[in-house]
């Protein structure tokens, strides 16, 4: 969100001592679906909700990360049954615009293939 009104490469400067994540994990959402979700949730819009600064927010996130699970290390196997490492990255896209029960079993099965764990967890 900083890197919107902010040079971005001040922030890298003062992000520089953050330590590295294990994963990082881009759900990404068309922002016209993230309005949507938004207007049906029936909180007051936040500042940083605009559909105008939404949109931006996106672009900045699709220019670093990707815009496409095909541009991600971690991608599930061909059934989608499990998932499969190709390196050397250590980010996931997962494609957001699915329904949020797809989204969290997604979620749960990447953090768990990460992590070592059994499937059953």
């Amino acid at each position: 969100y900083q890197s919107v009104d902010l040079d971005p490469r001040w922030i890298a400067q003062l992000n520089r001592f953050a330590p590295d994540p294990d994963l990082v994990v881009y759900l990404r959402v068309d922002p016209r679906v993230a309005a949507t979700r938004r207007d049906t949730r029936g909180a007051p819009t936040e500042i940083f909700e605009t559909n105008p600064f939404q949109r931006c927010v996106s672009a900045r996130y699709d220019a670093l990360l990707g815009s496409s699970p095909k541009q991600s290390a971690w991608r599930p196997s061909r059934d989608g049954s499990r998932w499969r490492y190709f390196p050397p990255g250590i980010a996931a896209i997962l494609d957001g615009n699915q329904p949020i029960d797809v989204l969290q079993r997604r979620l749960r099965d990447l953090v768990t293939t990460f992590l070592g764990l059994s499937q059953k967890v």
